[in-house]
């Protein structure tokens, strides 16, 4: 453990980051949550929707405080959580993928007991999900990087393979983002 935090502390002292006194202030900051779409991230949804023959992918930040799913890009979403780009935390799957910092891997939601109780998933007739963590400065997961599958289907060490690079991507550019923020704000 004491390990793992010199390494982050190396790390944002190598690149200059300090952390944020708030995480929900770093989200804002960000313009990760309660702002508009960007072009960015629509390029990742799209590639992955295209990549991984997907209907529906994600790009979710999770807000812890204000208990919610923020989707800052959506591709694919209909009705309701489209309209609001936004769900609460009890209705995310991608919740998961943040806590657990690791990839999340459902052939099939419906008897999958990991994800079979959440109800109202923003996807209906969600079958198939596979999310890969996206981090923030300090190393720290935001969200989630997802495909979602109205169909069941079984993912390959390829998929998660794949879906963890562009969700590194992802990271790359909000660190990025963090270290002109950081660097806007000393001046």
């Amino acid at each position: 453990m004491a390990g793992n935090r010199m390494a982050e502390r190396a790390t944002r002292e190598r690149i200059g980051e300090r952390p944020f006194r708030d995480f929900a202030e770093t989200l804002h900051a960000l313009e990760l949550v309660d702002s508009p779409p960007e072009e960015v991230f629509d390029k990742f949804t799209r590639l992955v929707a295209r990549v991984m023959a997907v209907p529906v992918s994600l790009v979710s930040i999770i807000d812890e405080g204000h208990d919610r799913q923020f989707f800052k890009s959506a591709l694919g979403l209909r009705g309701d959580p489209a309209a609001r780009r936004e769900t609460p935390l009890s209705h995310s799957i991608c919740r998961l993928v943040t806590r657990d910092n690791r990839p999340l891997v459902v052939d099939h939601a419906p008897g999958d007991p990991r994800v079979c109780d959440i109800p109202a998933r923003p996807v209906p007739g969600l079958r198939a999900y596979l999310g890969v963590p996206i981090h923030g400065p300090g190393a720290r997961p935001v969200g989630a990087l997802c495909a979602i599958d109205t169909v069941r289907r079984s993912w390959r060490e390829e998929d998660v393979d794949v879906m963890m690079d562009i969700g590194a991507c992802v990271s790359d550019l909000i660190r990025l983002r963090a270290m002109i923020e950081r660097r806007f704000r000393q001046r």
